[in-house]
């Protein structure tokens, strides 16, 4: 794969990881856990529009949309519906097997990639780690509560989630990083996570960057 066509799937490699950010595994006493932690991956089907504010403090819009059954994600820049818009690069990871594809319609291009099982906690299983509770908020009509811990880098992050897993907001010093525009709680298709057939696969090794 040339540099051009990895790079758009690079960028949004790196905000998957912003949105899984606390998915990590449960902890092994689930009656304190519940106390001390949240849940935080989503118990329902799941379409959420997200505000994502990038280090230099620009923003742009996200789409996720998760399936519980078969513990599917698809995110992918939120701007982009149409039939005038050019297709555009959107991830597609399965959190049963650890699979995870960053797709590009624009290239004909599909780089295959791993996700750590390890690191995943299913729908209402709470984190592990240390987490220090906060107040409620409303985001996006949906009310949430403020958790702080450590995000994959190890950094203090603030988080908000929803007594059913679902991310509306997350910040660090005070400045944003995502926040929730709309939620909808519906079926969420099988169609959405196909891959396209006929695309050129290219295997990315773990740890490496596109």
């Amino acid at each position: 794969m040339s540099r051009s066509s990895a790079r758009p799937l690079a960028k949004l490699a790196i905000t998957v990881l912003v949105m899984t950010t606390a998915m990590i595994a449960g902890h092994p006493d689930r009656a304190h856990a519940e106390a001390s932690a949240p849940f935080v991956t989503p118990a329902q089907d799941t379409d959420i529009r997200y505000e994502v504010t990038n280090p230099v403090g620009a923003a742009m819009h996200q789409r996720m949309r998760w399936q519980v059954a078969n513990l599917r994600q698809r995110l992918e820049p939120g701007d982009s519906e149409g039939a005038d818009q050019t297709p555009t690069a959107y991830v597609v990871t399965n959190y049963k097997t650890g699979q995870a594809a960053m797709v590009d319609p624009a290239h004909h291009v599909v780089l295959d990639g791993a996700v750590p099982l390890e690191d995943f906690a299913p729908p209402g299983t709470p984190a592990k780690g240390n987490w220090k509770k906060g107040g409620p908020e409303v985001i996006a009509g949906l009310a949430c509560t403020d958790w702080s811990g450590r995000d994959l880098n190890g950094q203090e992050t603030a988080f908000c989630y929803t007594p059913d897993g679902v991310l509306l907001g997350s910040s660090r010093d005070g400045k944003p990083l995502v926040r929730a525009l709309s939620v909808r709680h519906e079926a969420v298709p099988d169609a959405v996570f196909i891959i396209p057939a006929g695309f050129r696969h290219v295997s990315q090794p773990r740890g490496a960057a596109p």
